[in-house]
């Protein structure tokens, strides 16, 4: 599986490209994605915004009652998973959220931990991290795929590691 990593404003370059697409995108902004030619079966939308647990997500709801705000779930992540385990070796697959940075290379790294069981958390993120450098993991998200593929917490320490290094 070839995987690639880019912001909302990066898509046009992978126009084409890309057999199978998983866009992270706030609720409010699924209507303005850009059209792509793919198959509805081969395009994963996931609506949520960038909060990192629960509680951010209500705090924000408290703070701006007429928006809302919607945290990413185990189930989104179990979605993504699914989608990802159906591709082919030889298929291209692109993630992106808005910009690119935190739940798209979480997604990310969530597939790559899956396809690659034997290899530690610590070197996949490294693998995530050489598709986009600027990568921050969404940290709930990274939780749920930790618990949806058994890492005993590794995949959340070796995202914790990074974050200290920031």
């Amino acid at each position: 599986m070839r995987l690639r990593i880019c912001a909302l404003d990066e898509i046009s370059r992978f126009i084409g490209t890309a057999t199978h697409v998983i866009s992270i995108i706030d609720p409010e902004d699924v209507e303005f994605l850009p059209k792509m030619s793919l198959k509805k079966a081969n395009h994963l939308v996931l609506p949520c915004h960038d909060v990192v647990s629960v509680r951010e997500a209500m705090v924000r709801k408290a703070r701006m009652p007429r928006s809302s705000c919607v945290a990413p779930t185990k189930a989104m992540v179990k979605l993504a998973l699914e989608f990802g385990r159906q591709l082919p070796a030889d298929h291209f697959i692109l993630i992106h959220c808005h910009q690119g940075i935190s739940r798209s290379t979480a997604i990310a790294l969530a597939l790559l931990c899956e396809r690659q069981p034997e290899i530690r958390e610590t070197d996949v993120l490294q693998q995530v991290l050489a598709l986009r450098r600027e990568a921050s993991p969404n940290r709930l998200i990274v939780a749920y795929a930790d618990q949806l593929l058994g890492r005993r917490g590794r995949m959340n320490r070796a995202v914790s590691a990074l974050y200290g290094k920031i």
